[in-house]
C-alpha cells in the first residue's frame, strides 16, 4: 500500500523537480526524450525482474541502454532471471507498466541502478501516471533511494541484451 505518490515524495523531500505532461503517449524513448528536451539516456526506465517464483527486484537503467542479461545475472550472482509480467508489475509495484516510478515502491523490493545514471545531471522518471514524467537531478533521486545498489549493466559484447 502506497502512502504517497512519487510527486508527493518529491514535494515532501523539498528537492527541486518538474512535472512534464505528454499530450499523447510517446511512441519511443527517443520521442519522449525529444518532448522533454532531453537525451534518451536521461530517461530512466524502472524495470521489474523476477529472480525466483516470488522474488523480485527493480533495476533502473537509462532509456538508451540495453541491459546485458549476462551482466545482470553475474552482478546479482544468479543463474536465471526474467522480466516480470504485466500482472506481476502491477501487483509488486502498484503501478501499471509504462508508469513505474522508483519512488513509492514497497520498502522490501530491492532496487538496483546502473552506475551510468550517476553521469547524468538531470533525468526523468516515471510518475505512476500515464503520460506524466518527473524531471529531477540524478543525485537527488539516488539520495531518495538510500538502499539502492549500483551495478554495471552494460556489455557491448553481449548480443542477448534486453
Amino acid at each position: 500500500m502506497r502512502y504517497h505518490s512519487p510527486q508527493q515524495i518529491l514535494e515532501l523531500s523539498n528537492r527541486p523537480f518538474r512535472v512534464f505532461i505528454h499530450l499523447a503517449k510517446p511512441k519511443s524513448v527517443k520521442e519522449a526524450a525529444l518532448s522533454r528536451d532531453q537525451q534518451p539516456d536521461q530517461i530512466i526506465r524502472t524495470i521489474l525482474f523476477r529472480k525466483e517464483q516470488n522474488e523480485f527486484i527493480v533495476v533502473l537503467a537509462p532509456g538508451d541502454k540495453q541491459i546485458s542479461w549476462s551482466n545482470l545475472r553475474a552482478e546479482l550472482h544468479l543463474r536465471r532471471i526474467t522480466t516480470a509480467t504485466r500482472d506481476e508489475v502491477i501487483l509488486m509495484t502498484g503501478y501499471k507498466p509504462g508508469t513505474v516510478s522508483p519512488l513509492g515502491l514497497p520498502p522490501d523490493l530491492p532496487v538496483y541502478y546502473d552506475r551510468s545514471i550517476l553521469m547524468k545531471k538531470e533525468i526523468s522518471i516515471g510518475s505512476g501516471e500515464m503520460n506524466k514524467a518527473l524531471i529531477l537531478d540524478a543525485q537527488d533521486l539516488l539520495a531518495l533511494l538510500p538502499y539502492a545498489i549500483p551495478l554495471d549493466l552494460d556489455d557491448n559484447t553481449d548480443t542477448s541484451a534486453l
